[in-house]
């Protein structure tokens, strides 16, 4: 680790792909595709929104037609969707994730879960597997688009955002992420459970894990 992560008054968790293992088809598809040439290459403020990878920079010449954004926006969630009837159903969290949320919460590090699905259904999910209750707490995109999040933590907290932010870390899977929060100030950490850890550093992350544990190393 290039900091100690205990140095940090409060944590910023992504949920799907970061703490629970699912959607495994579909972030498979995910990383094939980013290996077919969509990295990130000098801009990266235009994302999947499910997916949250990087899109190619024709793209940008492209973003304008509303048929052409929709045509996307369908195709990336009608690939969700298929892969998520492929997929396995059981939810379960990636190994060693309770024990670092467990660890974290007991040394009074305030954790928070931003995430792309609805608010209900990750926190339905987070309870099922008997970690909610280490969140003060979570955010989908049903109550503000993710790059509110971070707004909406500071003032639950009553903190002014760059105070905020300095004394925060944000772990995710997604560039898209990562790239919001180094541009906030939020030290960001990439884990590899999606994508490798070079695009993840491309991407905005100041550090990259290969396992939550490493948080604690």
């Amino acid at each position: 680790m290039k900091t100690d992560i205990l140095e940090f008054s409060f944590g910023i968790f992504d949920v799907n792909g970061t703490l629970i293992d699912n959607r495994v088809l579909y972030r498979k598809a995910i990383a094939l595709v980013v290996k077919l040439g969509w990295g990130v290459e000098g801009r990266t403020d235009l994302y999947l929104p499910t997916g949250g990878i990087p899109l190619p920079p024709v793209a940008y010449q492209l973003q304008q037609s509303r048929g052409l954004t929709w045509l996307a926006l369908k195709a990336d969630r009608s690939l969700m969707k298929i892969c998520g009837l492929l997929d396995r159903k059981e939810l379960r969290l990636f190994e060693g994730t309770q024990d670092v949320l467990e660890e974290l919460y007991r040394k009074e590090i305030k954790l928070f879960a931003s995430t792309g699905t609805d608010t209900p259904t990750i926190k339905k999910h987070l309870e099922k597997l008997n970690v909610l209750r280490f969140f003060t707490m979570i955010l989908g995109s049903d109550k503000t688009p993710e790059s509110k999040h971070f707004h909406y933590f500071a003032k639950h907290l009553n903190l002014p955002f760059k105070e905020f932010t300095r004394k925060t870390f944000l772990v995710s899977d997604g560039p898209a992420d990562l790239n919001h929060a180094s541009k906030s100030g939020i030290y960001s950490i990439g884990i590899t459970n999606t994508l490798n850890a070079e695009l993840l550093r491309r991407a905005g992350a100041r550090e990259t894990i290969s396992d939550l544990r490493e948080l604690l190393q």
